[in-house]
């Protein structure tokens, strides 16, 4: 009891992670202030809101594999200080590596684990503070721009006794299946952080989000009893994430190339009499098509990138490490070449389908151009149409009119028509002046009232027009 309580009130003033760095050799290349700040600024969205956790810690050594799941910061200050005193009691001299499964809920979610529990693995394990970086790839996200993010760090220190202490952390996207959607793939991503001691070949390794296919090689490992050489060498952890990083990828852009290819055919076989086969819906699918093609192709990219690092610093090592492991790193290094032939090819096929979705796209505005044009030309033909038939009806009254309005007129009974012994006469009334006086002031009030209307619709027109090019011209 006195050994928890002690945990516990050491677990209240945890020391501050991102402890900075003591090497003269970093003096100038320090920037623990920096990732002090973004680890501030990001912890709400990181990690979880509660003290309940869901960490799998796992021990792998020649005495096999032991895995332990932790559901608070108590049980993981237990277990770190447990294995803190097994290595002083004198079984620190077996080789052991313990890895921390760290995983998010959702792929937008934060991590399943407090911050106050986040430093105390930290502290414990003596993680550099570049991590922070690769932290700040996961949380709570509103939109998928996490696709964008990655970090490759590497750090070669020694501790107090002198050992040498290799640290490595990247970022790994992946392709997962995802159930219940329309595109049933879905671009995932891992960290991953190593602290290993050439001294010992004690280390202790960080996974978040590990895949599943990950998890099943381990576990498959475990069975075939394989995983007991695990702690001897710092690139076993990375080769087990090599092994699976390209599964999926084809699936998913095959899966993207069908449904390009789908749209290709109903456009190129679309007819002008059916127009409803192309509209501005199926330029808004290709759009989201090609949208999720870029960002395979900037993932693809930033994988290889991580990969040509890891390679690189596999390289450097070497030259650090023992002969004996010549064939490790030989092998090692093949691995990781593989999978950057692997992604360039990917990252090819990519791009080939993204050129003919770009050869589709302008082939579907030339086809809803052409499809408005068929409409606009349908339209100018029915108002032809009904102004040639105005036309008539207004020939048709024109015709009528003069026997209207001389019928109307007579019927006034100011002009009498008489026969008197077979003579015509035309008698004019005198009230014929009076309608004349009237209509006739009237007739023109009408057109000046006419005319001053017109007169003043331009003159606004035209004021209008020129207070748009003064503003253009005080914009310029």
């Amino acid at each position: 009891m006195s050994l928890e309580k002690s945990i516990v009130e050491s677990v209240e003033c945890i020391p501050e992670w991102l402890v900075r760095s003591t090497a003269k050799s970093a003096a100038f290349f320090d920037n623990s202030s920096g990732d002090k700040r973004v680890f501030e600024n990001n912890s709400r969205r990181m990690f979880a809101l509660s003290e309940k956790m869901n960490l799998e810690a796992c021990t792998i050594s020649l005495r096999g594999c032991k895995a332990e799941k932790l559901r608070s910061i108590q049980e993981l200050s237990v277990y770190l200080e447990d294995a803190e005193t097994s290595s002083i009691n004198g079984h620190g001299s077996i080789r052991a590596s313990k890895i921390f499964f760290i995983s998010q809920p959702t792929s937008r979610a934060r991590l399943s684990i407090s911050e106050c529990a986040m430093k105390t693995l930290l502290m414990r394990i003596g993680v550099f503070s570049s991590f922070t970086n690769i932290l700040s790839c996961f949380g709570f996200e509103n939109s998928p721009n996490q696709d964008g993010r990655g970090g490759f760090y590497e750090n070669s220190r020694k501790d107090k006794t002198g050992a040498l202490v290799l640290e490595t952390a990247y970022v790994l996207k992946l392709v997962e299946h995802k159930a219940g959607s329309n595109i049933p793939w879905s671009i995932r991503q891992m960290a991953v952080y190593q602290n290993f001691n050439c001294a010992t070949k004690a280390s202790s390794n960080i996974l978040i989000q590990t895949s599943q296919n990950v998890q099943n090689q381990v576990f498959k490992l475990v069975q075939e009893g394989t995983m007991a050489v695990f702690p001897d060498h710092w690139k076993n952890v990375h080769e087990i994430h090599l092994s699976s990083l390209s599964n999926n990828w084809i699936d998913y852009i095959k899966f993207l190339e069908s449904k390009i290819s789908d749209i290709e055919d109903a456009v190129r076989y679309a007819r002008r009499d059916t127009p409803d086969r192309v509209n501005f819906a199926t330029l808004q699918q290709l759009s989201k098509y090609s949208d999720i093609m870029i960002r395979i192709s900037h993932t693809l990219q930033m994988n290889i990138t991580v990969l040509s690092k890891l390679l690189e610093t596999a390289r450097k090592r070497q030259k650090l490490d023992s002969k004996e492991f010549v064939e490790e790193y030989e092998s090692f290094q093949e691995s990781i070449q593989t999978c950057i032939t692997e992604h360039e090819f990917l990252k090819h096929h990519v791009a080939l389908v993204q050129c003919s979705s770009q050869e589709l796209r302008a082939l579907i505005r030339s086809t809803i151009t052409l499809t408005d044009g068929d409409v606009m030309l349908t339209l100018t033909q029915r108002t032809i149409k009904e102004a040639q038939t105005m036309k008539t009806v207004t020939f048709i009254a024109l015709i009528y009119l003069p026997a209207s309005f001389t019928s109307s007129f007579l019927s006034m009974g100011f002009v009498h028509v008489e026969s008197l012994e077979g003579v015509m006469r035309l008698n004019v009334s005198k009230d014929m002046l009076v309608y004349i006086a009237i209509t006739l002031p009237l007739m023109v009030a009408t057109i000046l009232g006419w005319w001053l209307w017109e007169y003043m619709s331009k003159r606004r027109k035209r004021a209008r027009v020129e207070e748009d090019d003064e503003e253009k011209v005080k914009n310029m």
